[in-house]
């Protein structure tokens, strides 16, 4: 019987692209790509066995026999390793629970087969598999059967996996997991009445490249930049370890000074270096089984292994070789900080694990360099961090946040006629906040402007109360931060305020930082020339840090410098006394007043005062106090002055 082979030859040629390419894009580094490619080869090799055995004159009679028996055990091995492939995109495979029992299950059938297979020849050829006569023609016998019996099994069982899974996977996915079944079956009914055309393995062929081509997705499964595991397949890993109760200890190490890699190179020498520095996290550990790394984006990377010991020595060496890195012509130096969590008992859910990672992105930065969340997450701080984004929100909505105020004594009268207004956080839920740990993340959130309006407003409720007019005070200061300087809205906002609460303009003082590069955007001229023509004075906060120079407080409609704590803290080296000593004579001929932030000891007042500024600010004096005791304090000290 003629049987035409040009199906066949199209699969070898199919199935060979698929290897290539899976070996071209570097597709085995995962466990499930491997076994996918092992299931294309499997093919591949049925397909050339099936090809050989439509060629009966080229063979002797004991040839023919191993191609074909040969052909067959290839065959009913690809369900078996596809179900092998399926268990690996869940993570059933790493599942310790009845694994043993799972995989030997599987294996009987086809070791029933192989021994069919051995003793076929033996058997009569109506009870055999198949059987040649001695003209080399090729007849199926009734055991035939026996092969698509064990074919028809291993669907079964490859279809409950899929369906019971298939929450792990897209409809997509799903579909292009489960084609292979209805295919191989539909596939198998035609080669049966229609033997003359080799189908079967042509079926399986497409079944396998539509599986490669929606499942093995480079951009989804491989991160392009580093060449790692990508942030998908990681959370895919963590899915499974919670849904199998799976003890993993996942390594996650933040460089926390990242984004200043494409501040000193240009865009490609970044890349480069990124890419050299990614792969200490993957190549130095090739000894250690079962160790998968990820890139999760913005620096952050992600190492998932079973044994807490190794974890730990992993997580120093990676410490230790981060420290050596080093960039020709560069001062940058990675600084890692890594946090340990052994899944599923940290975060009692999966959804708590992602809240946690959301976090870890842009609010969560531990001091030290290696931290166990076991160890920190009951942690007042952390668990506010963890939160921060619905604590904010929450605070804005209630609105819990108050002003405090902090008195700045005037050195000439000693007398206190102004202060600071700063916002404090107090959450029904968790009590005081710092702003330390609340003003970072608003400003990254885009919600420091609400905040900042809300401050606004409060103030101009208390100037306008007869409250403040009793104290006989000059001014309130309120900080505006980069993102209001540059919002369109500002000068309109707060003017709109202003008439709103019926504010002299005399009564406010905005503080702009010196150190914000944005003071020369054009929306950020345009809300200071608003303002000031409004009749709204300035102070120039945290001078002595980032850009000073006097050039940019002598442009802008500046009234008050604000000397930083960090000049305040060296003020005791002579050569500082110096530089303060002129500094305070050089604004003083500007005809600018100075503030001195954070004096904390009557030394430093002293000396302070001696230089010649005009006012101090600092805990020697006051802490900043809520409204009533900001007020009674004001009486208090006034009166006795």
């Amino acid at each position: 019987m003629v049987r035409y082979i040009y199906l066949d030859v199209a699969s070898l040629f199919i199935l060979a692209l698929l290897v290539f390419s899976s070996i071209y894009r570097k597709m085995y580094t995962r466990k499930s790509s491997r076994l996918l490619i092992v299931v294309i080869t499997s093919c591949f090799i049925a397909s050339v066995f099936d090809i050989l055995s439509c060629y009966p004159d080229k063979f002797g009679y004991k040839s023919l026999y191993a191609i074909t028996a040969i052909h067959f055990l290839f065959v009913n091995i690809i369900p078996l390793l596809y179900i092998s492939y399926i268990m690996s995109l869940i993570n059933l495979d790493n599942s310790p629970k009845n694994k043993n029992k799972f995989y030997t299950l599987l294996a009987l059938p086809l070791v029933a087969l192989i021994i069919l297979l051995l003793i076929n020849p033996a058997l009569k050829h109506d009870y055999s598999i198949f059987y040649y006569t001695k003209d080399n023609v090729y007849h199926r016998g009734t055991l035939i059967y026996s092969l698509y019996l064990l074919v028809f099994i291993y669907i079964i069982i490859g279809s409950i996996l899929m369906i019971k899974f298939r929450r792990f996977f897209n409809k997509t996915q799903v579909i292009s997991l489960l084609s292979i079944f209805p295919i191989i079956t539909i596939c198998v009914i035609i080669q049966t009445f229609k033997s003359k055309f080799l189908v079967e393995l042509f079926g399986v062929t497409l079944s396998l490249l539509l599986i490669q081509i929606v499942n093995e997705r480079q951009e989804i499964i491989i991160d392009k930049l580093t060449g790692l595991n990508s942030k998908k397949s990681f959370l895919d890993e963590i899915k499974r370890s919670y849904e199998f109760n799976l003890d993993y200890y996942v390594i996650l190490l933040k460089i926390n000074n990242f984004n200043e890699i494409f501040t000193l190179f240009d865009y490609e020498e970044a890349r480069l270096y990124i890419k050299e520095m990614s792969s200490i996290y993957d190549k130095h550990y090739k000894d250690i089984s079962d160790y998968k790394t990820f890139y999760l984006d913005n620096g952050i990377y992600a190492m998932v292994l079973k044994d807490k010991d190794m974890a730990k020595r992993i997580s120093q060496s990676l410490i230790n070789d981060l420290a050596q890195i080093n960039k020709s012509n560069t001062e940058y130096r990675p600084n890692p900080s890594i946090c340990i969590i052994n899944t599923p008992n940290d975060f009692n859910t999966f959804d708590l694990f992602l809240s946690f990672i959301s976090n870890y992105y842009s609010k969560i930065v531990f001091n030290d360099k290696l931290t166990f969340i076991k160890d920190v997450k009951e942690n007042k701080d952390f668990i506010i961090l963890s939160n921060i984004d619905e604590i904010i929100n929450t605070a804005i909505a209630e609105d819990e946040f108050e002003v405090y105020y902090q008195p700045i004594i005037n050195m000439k009268n000693k007398s206190y006629n102004s202060a600071e207004a700063l916002v404090r956080l107090i959450s029904k839920k968790y009590g005081f906040i710092s702003p330390g740990l609340f003003i970072p993340y608003a400003e990254k959130a885009d919600l420091v402007t609400k905040i900042d309006f809300i401050v606004i407003e409060k103030v101009l409720s208390f100037i306008a109360s007869e409250s403040f007019k009793e104290l006989d005070l000059s001014y309130i200061e309120i900080n505006l931060s980069m993102v209001d300087c540059m919002n369109p809205n500002l000068a309109p906002r707060i003017i709109e305020l202003m008439e709103q609460y019926k504010v002299d303009p005399k009564y406010v003082n905005l503080e702009i930082t010196e150190s914000y590069e944005s003071l020369d955007d054009e929306t950020s001229k345009k809300n200071i020339k608003d303002l000031e023509q409004y009749g709204i004075k300035f102070s120039l906060d945290d001078y002595g840090t980032g850009y000073s120079n006097i050039e940019r407080f002598a442009r802008y409609p500046i009234n008050i410098v604000k000397i930083d704590k960090s000049l305040v803290d060296s003020a005791n080296q002579d050569s500082m006394k110096i530089v303060l000593k002129n500094t305070f004579k050089l604004i003083s001929e500007l005809k600018r007043k100075t503030v001195v932030e954070g004096v904390e000891t009557i030394e430093q007042a002293q000396m302070f005062e001696e230089f010649g500024c005009d006012y101090i600010q600092g805990f020697y004096f006051s802490r900043p106090l809520p409204l009533i005791d900001f007020i009674e304090f004001v009486k208090t000290n006034n009166k006795k002055g």
